[in-house]
């Protein structure tokens, strides 16, 4: 396969009419037009840096109120190539910048490799088999990450409704990267798709590839369609129980950015009624029921406190945070109304000399200060 240079989709289909695209010609729709969202109120102890990504663009500093969104669009892509690791081919000569985590950032792909000022696949493609009727774009270049299907894949199921009641389109399928975890299978499952396995070496030609706009991007923007997917996938897995209303989502078990002094917070939280929870120990169904039933939420932060776009009755939700990589995932993710509090640790000057510059390095918490500043969060969201 020779090289092909990155573009986004809408440079290689023209746009439709909705008539048209239920009608099942090529082409991309305007759904959502571009507009601004509110967020929920952050409170944070002390001061905090935001982070920001390589290569993207400028934006204002700290925690936001609103956000701007851009247009959503939905597109169809006819005998599109679909290869292992998130990569979608269009008419055998652009790779789809959608299959890049950002698009703002399209020098870097786990499943790519660069040929002079195009890409090339890193695997070889022994042959390939063909996928008849529309199929979903989920499939991601960080393949088997909670956080990154979240972000990068997820985020783009807004659409599965909107075709079937506003675009004469019934997905009923989705192509992800094999081998796909029971998480992936079950949230898609609950949206009516079925997880198609894609495995390294065989393409996929798709007679029908639809491709959406991520309605959440990580560290620039979230959509309303985002948050509407959200409540609409936790109505639908979560199911009633005797479920703890203060959480603590724990992180002992992710080998990175570990907090030093975490069985020491943990036990602060137990003494303050919460339960232990580990996500990755439970089915998506019993982790989304937990998010849902939970008045008070609080854990470090990363993908094991994704799960708050699911929440329902949380009052608040308390971000531990390292202060070498804090980014807007939970807020945006916390959408839902809940207000979020962030509570900074610190890294220690021997571990910044041992490792300068690794945004995973262990991280420590004041725990004088944590505990009084946990005893006024709970009676303030009392």
């Amino acid at each position: 396969m020779r090289a092909l240079m990155a573009v986004p989709v809408e440079t290689i289909v023209p746009e439709l009419s909705p008539a048209e695209f239920a009608a099942g010609w090529e082409g991309y729709v305007e759904a959502i037009s571009a507009g601004e969202m509110a967020l929920p109120a952050v409170a944070c102890h002390g001061e905090i840096e935001i982070q920001r990504p390589l290569n993207m663009p400028p934006q204002m500093p700290g925690f936001l109120t609103e956000v701007r969104y851009p247009r959503l669009v939905i597109s169809r892509v006819k005998d599109a190539l679909c290869l292992a690791g998130g990569v979608a081919i269009a008419h055998e000569q652009a790779v789809l910048l959608e299959s890049f985590s950002a698009p703002w950032d399209a020098e870097y792909h786990t499943a790519l490799e660069r040929d002079g000022a195009g890409w090339r696949p890193r695997q070889g493609i022994e042959n390939t088999s063909v996928l008849e009727g529309p199929a979903l774009f989920v499939d991601y270049q960080h393949s088997a990450f909670f956080g990154h299907f979240i972000a990068d894949a997820l985020s783009r199921c807004w659409a599965v409704d909107y075709c079937r009641a506003w675009l004469g389109t019934n997905i009923s399928q989705a192509l992800i990267t094999a081998p796909v975890p029971a998480y992936i299978a079950d949230m898609l499952a609950a949206l009516g798709i079925a997880a198609i396995p894609l495995h390294a070496g065989q393409a996929v030609r798709c007679r029908e590839l639809i491709i959406a706009s991520k309605a959440f991007q990580i560290q620039e923007y979230i959509a309303p369609p985002a948050t509407g997917l959200w409540h609409r996938l936790r109505d639908r897995l979560a199911r009633p129980g005797n479920f703890p209303a203060r959480v603590f989502i724990s992180r002992r078990h992710n080998p990175t950015r570990k907090l030093v002094e975490e069985d020491e917070v943990e036990a602060l939280f137990v003494q303050h009624g919460f339960t232990i929870f580990c996500p990755e120990e439970h089915d998506i169904t019993t982790q989304v029921s937990v998010f849902a039933a939970a008045r008070l939420i609080a854990g470090c932060s990363g993908s094991n406190m994704f799960n708050i776009a699911f929440q329902l009755h949380a009052a608040a939700v308390l971000i531990l945070v390292s202060p070498l990589l804090v980014h807007y995932s939970e807020h945006f993710l916390g959408s839902g109304g809940a207000k979020l509090d962030y509570f900074p640790g610190f890294v220690t000057a021997a571990q910044m000399a041992h490792t300068p510059g690794y945004v995973h390095a262990p991280w420590h918490v004041d725990m004088g200060a944590l505990r009084h500043y946990v005893a006024a969060w709970i009676s303030g969201a009392a």
